[in-house]
């Protein structure tokens, strides 16, 4: 039925997923089309709901890099999982639909959580959970695809449940998933047999997927089968360099390439699938992809190419010629000489980022791979029993089993570990019982981690070997063992790197959602940014191009806090003084990477005395790569060339103080504004700049020529006699954010919004062009320039505001303590902001805080007054104002339960009484704040409004209020009531009185899921409890809850459509995005279980 027009309540699970409610009843039409159960509309949150605020990464708390997490918090939360995952899967589903429901729920429950380990490793890594829309195109896939899920999900919980099932329910479902498996390889001879469908991209996945799906059961029978007629379909295509011409089967090509290389090593070398033709296939797809952080992210490229060698050389050794024997044994020393030369520091120095993890992976495989040659080339006698090689044997044995041990106590390291694991399995005939105990506990307990029985098939290859009596490398594989996990884990996420290029991931189960993705080509098309781990990111020589057309002003970021850090650049003078100003805005405001409001503390200053092995990772996270320092237009519209040609990311960043990050960006190249200053230039009378521009001001203006800040400004303006509008802190840039938001500040009141200020604009547009923007010239991008927010519409270079005759001004300060207890501060509190209309009216502005003090909750405010007549008459009738609406009522209970101060003082001009007070915050915050337009007729209820406060103070999840703030800018009323010509701002300005803002910070040394716990409480709670209060007001986009469902609307009420129309129009090919600007629709930031990740398109 309809929605009740008096109630726009959202059901529970738009609120949940952070969607706009179509508000249908008794049951919400978007959750019946993506499939999802509605909850309704009730008043009470369902009890299976969990909130997950979008673009918030769900994680487990980050632990010290000391310390392997407990064993026993990860044996309860084994139990809890296990029980969980028993009854995900039944035995009997009684459809097909049903069945792929069920394997999506047993993936996002059972399996998803286990995948957030490989972002300890991989930062920058994206994985993701199955969505509804996901869902919906998977069902629409070919048998063999969709059902594949199925046999995946229940191959999953037969092995990690396996000690727990009954013999009934294991036979059930043992049956269910061969029934599953007929269907699949039905399906897909269909398709085989088909000549129109059979070289299709979908039927190659489609066989990979049938390979790698036995090899989780262990049933390798068929692999060379396989492999051979996946060879012939290859043949059809036009062969591997044919394919190799189209972007869209890289992976496929990648992941074949592992397939044969990884599963030849186990496998005797009859059975070795790699011959003439497949060698030189092997190193065309190893010279097209050299460098692609796709199937080789984890196995180092350069031991990955000895591998190849290695295996084709057994091939050779195994079919004797005594005329080849010398060749070959020279070949199989330079091979061991290649692999000596493999340096891991340097390698794992060349990775993006995580460079610990990096080498404890290449440490590994170095070890590894050395181990694997010489015991499978002396097992052909390719090189000889001596006892200078089986010294190094045993020293690589030994070594090997140390970086094993160390390694494998970290769950991060267990799924990029496990073929060197192998290797080690098979040398353990030659070590000890302690050696092949570690392997034998190791395979197994990887087999119910991961899901898969390719460790038990592995472990129960090498106990067998072990019995044998033989001690040589063909002697251990009687038959193909050819898949490892690592390998299965590698090439089962590669489909989904078609849809998501940078997608890096090795788990078996990535699998589950990456066969939603294997539609083929056609996903592959999806459009992203490229990043540093993408072949498509610009080489170095590019970068350098850059740097000398914008004469040497390209920064290669690097953390700030980096000098705190052992190793290269560790400096202890240096990271003290970072330290000492590592809160100051304007000392960060001189980085290319300082910003006030870190979205991920991704490099944290430190105590660098904590000692080597405790220290967090320290990379540059979600800010940008590059950053042109620009000091000229011309720098700018080289920098946007730059990115529109590379399909780079580009953000813009004047001071860095945006509580919403939207100046940060993973893998982006920054242009840079600060030190853009063409000066400051006074006008007496405004005249604008083409001199025909019809105009109705004709006052005085100044025209701000770059990146200044408004202590800058507010100077410059008291030099020449003037007031201008600008913000509250004196640290936060002129041009960007504040002006082209809205603005609002100690003046507005008395003069406007910042936006009404603005005259006029120069601006580089996406295409590169500098113009001019007025009332005569881009009337249609003035008016979004003035309100609609920046970063999206173009860069604005200079503004032309406003200037206003100075003044004398009357400062009130009022502070009001409890001495014990929250009760009375609370109705006082609410008793003064019903005060505020008349306040307001009288002429007062400025910011009242009501916070947690040393002793409990005080309520304060320095308020200011700007006298248009500072006669004793005019000062007098202010203060009887201020003391009849607020200081007589409550300065009688001072000594009370209260301490209460009240104090009038005249300045001689605005700036003055601006410069009485610090007028600053502190940098390298963690707020999240949310905020609410109040107009008078919300304002005048006492007995609501403490009710208000009292959900605005209470607690956060399981932390208390101790660090949150309620904020109350008497900002508006005034001029600001009055509606501007060429303005965007949220047409609920224009009705405001009071804007209220709710600040909270997440506890020190929070998780994940507290953080997420205390956004959570300030969206659906505070700020939900603020809307209940202000119904139709809207908010200040700039100190907005950028998690509000309701963005748009909120931010820019019925202005938004129009302003999408402007930026669509000046911005077509969205060279300019930023997170929740205008436009923010058509891209968003693919973080799946990361905490940022690249930006893709999302049509």
């Amino acid at each position: 039925m309809p929605e009740d027009k008096g109630s726009r309540r959202h059901c529970w699970e738009c609120l949940r997923r952070s969607l706009v409610c179509d508000f249908t009843r008794p049951k919400c039409n978007r959750c019946t089309a993506s499939g999802t159960e509605c909850p309704g509309y009730g008043d009470k949150k369902p009890t299976r709901i969990k909130w997950l605020p979008p673009g918030q990464a769900k994680s487990r708390n980050r632990k010290p890099k000391g310390n392997p997490s407990s064993k026993t918090d990860k044996a309860a939360t084994d139990v809890s999982l296990t029980k969980t995952c028993e009854s995900m899967i039944h035995p009997e589903p009684t459809t097909d639909l049903h069945a792929m429901i069920q394997a999506v729920q047993y993936y996002n429950t059972c399996v998803y959580p286990d995948l957030l380990h490989t972002f300890d490793v991989l930062r920058g890594t994206f994985v993701y959970k199955i969505t509804p829309t996901l869902f919906q195109k998977g069902v629409s896939r070919p048998d063999y695809v969709r059902l594949s899920i199925v046999c995946m999900a229940i191959s999953h919980r037969l092995n990690r449940t396996r000690d727990n099932l009954d013999s009934h329910t294991l036979c059930t479902l043992r049956k269910t998933f061969l029934h599953y498996r007929g269907l699949i390889i039905s399906s897909l001879n269909n398709d085989v047999g088909a000549e129109n469908k059979r070289t299709q991209d979908v039927v190659l996945a489609g066989i990979i997927t049938l390979l790698l799906a036995d090899a989780q059961e262990g049933n390798l029978h068929y692999r060379r089968w396989h492999l051979q007629g996946l060879q012939k379909l290859i043949l059809l295509r036009g062969g591997v360099r044919s394919m190799g011409e189209s972007e869209a089967v890289k992976s496929f090509l990648l992941c074949y390439a592992f397939i044969i290389v990884i599963g030849d090593t186990t496998t005797p070398v009859h059975e070795v699938f790699m011959g003439g033709s497949q060698l030189r296939d092997l190193e065309f797809i190893l010279t097209k992809y050299a460098g692609t952080n796709f199937s080789f992210s984890t196995f180092p490229t350069p031991l990955f190419a000895e591998l190849i060698r290695v295996n084709h050389l057994r091939v050779k050794a195994s079919k004797p010629d005594a005329a080849e024997e010398a060749n070959l044994i020279c070949e199989a020393y330079e091979i061991i000489g290649r692999i000596d030369g493999f340096v891991p520091e340097n390698w794992a120095q060349s990775k993006p980022s995580s460079h610990e993890d990096w080498l404890v992976i290449g440490t590994v495989y170095h070890a590894a791979v050395t181990l694997y040659s010489i015991c499978s080339l002396q097992s052909l006698s390719m090189i000889p029993m001596s006892n200078f090689m089986n010294e190094r044997r045993t020293t690589q044995r030994q070594l090997l089993y140390v970086l094993l041990y160390k390694a494998l106590l970290w769950p991060k390291f267990k799924t990029h570990l496990f073929w060197p694991l192998v290797v080690l399995g098979m040398e353990a005939v030659n070590g000890d019982d302690t050696l092949r105990a570690f392997v034998q506990e190791q395979l197994a307990e990887q087999s119910r981690w991961m899901g898969t029985s390719v460790p038990l098939v592995a472990k129960d290859a090498v106990e067998r070997f072990w019995l044998s009596g033989k001690t040589q490398w063909e002697d251990c594989f009687d038959k193909p063992y050819g898949l490892s996990k690592d390998y299965i884990a590698i090439c089962l996420r590669s489909p989904s790197q078609t849809l998501f290029p940078n997608h890096i991931h090795s788990n078996i189960e990535m699998l589950l959602p990456s066969l939603f993705f294997l539609a083929g080509a056609p996903l592959a098309l999806a459009k992203c940014k490229c990043t540093p781990t993408d072949d498509c990111w610009p080489k170095a020589s590019a970068w350098d191009t850059l740097n000398t057309t914008i004469n040497g002003r390209l920064i290669h970021n690097e953390p700030i806090a980096r000098p705190c850090y052992q190793g290269a650049g560790y400096s202890k003078e240096l990271c003290k003084d970072i330290s000492s100003n590592w809160t100051a805005n304007s000392w960060l405001a001189t980085s290319p990477v300082g910003y006030s409001y870190p979205a991920i503390e991704s490099c944290p200053v430190i105590n660098a005395t904590i000692g080597a092995g405790r220290y967090p990772q320290c990379d540059l996270g979600n800010y940008p790569v590059y950053t042109i320092n620009a000091t000229q237009s011309s720098d700018i519209a080289v920098g946007i060339k730059f990115a529109k040609d590379h399909n780079v990311r580009l953000v813009i960043k004047n001071t860095g103080h945006d509580i919403s990050q939207r100046s940060q960006g993973y893998g982006s190249l920054s242009i840079w504004i600060k030190y853009l200053k063409d000066g400051l230039s006074f006008q007496d009378q405004y005249d604008p700049s083409d001199r025909s521009c019809q105009t109705d001001y004709t006052g005085p203006a100044i025209k701000i020529g770059g990146g200044y800040v408004w202590e800058d400004l507010y100077k410059f303006a008291y030099d020449h006699g003037s007031i201008v509008v600008g913000g509250d802190d004196r640290t936060v840039g002129t041009l960007g954010g504040f002006l082209q938001g809205g603005g609002h500040g100690p003046a507005s009141h008395e003069f406007g919004l910042g936006a009404d200020q603005v005259l006029e604009y120069e601006a580089v547009l996406a295409s590169g062009e500098l113009i001019t923007a007025n009332a005569c010239q881009y009337p249609d991008l003035f008016t979004a320039l003035r309100g609609g927010g920046g970063g999206t519409y173009g860069i604005a270079t200079s503004a032309t505001v406003k200037a206003h005759p100075d003044r004398v001004a009357l400062g009130h300060e009022l502070t009001i303590a409890a001495l014990n207890g929250t009760g009375d501060i609370v109705n006082i509190t609410a008793d003064i902001m019903a005060s505020y209309p008349a306040v307001v009216e009288e002429g007062f502005s400025g910011t009242a805080i009501f916070a947690h003090g040393d002793r409990g909750l005080v309520y304060s405010h320095p308020l200011v007054k700007l006298l248009e007549n500072n006669s004793a008459s005019a000062i007098a009738k202010a203060k009887d104002v201020m003391n009849q609406q607020i200081v007589d009522k409550w300065l009688p209970y001072n000594g009370t339960s209260l301490f209460i101060k009240s104090e009038f003082k005249v300045f001689d001009s605005f700036l003055s009484w601006y410069n009485s007070h610090r007028h600053l915050s502190d940098g390298q915050n963690r707020p999240m704040m949310a905020s609410r337009f109040f107009d008078k007729n919300s304002l005048a209820s006492q007995n609501n409004m403490k009710s208000l406060l009292e959900t605005l103070i209470s607690g956060q999840g399981n932390q208390t209020s101790t660090k949150s703030a309620t904020l109350f800018n008497l900002v508006a009323g005034g001029k600001v009531l009055e509606p501007q010509p060429y303005t965007s701002v949220n047409p609920a300005w224009r009705k405001t009185y009071v804007v209220m803002q709710q600040i909270d910070f997440w506890p020190d040394n929070a998780g994940y899921e507290e953080i997420s716990q205390v956004k959570e409480d300030l969206t659906f709670k505070k700020l939900k409890a603020m809307k209940d209060f202000a119904p139709g007001m809207g908010t200040y986009g700039n100190e907005a809850d950028p998690y509000d469902p309701d963005w748009k609307n909120d931010w820019w009420g019925d202005m938004y459509d129009e302003l999408l129309m402007v930026k669509k129009k000046y911005d077509p090919e969205d060279v300019f995005w930023c997170w929740r600007c205008v436009g923010n629709d058509a891209w968003a930031e693919s973080t799946g279980a990361g905490l940022y990740g690249p930006l893709c398109s999302t049509h």
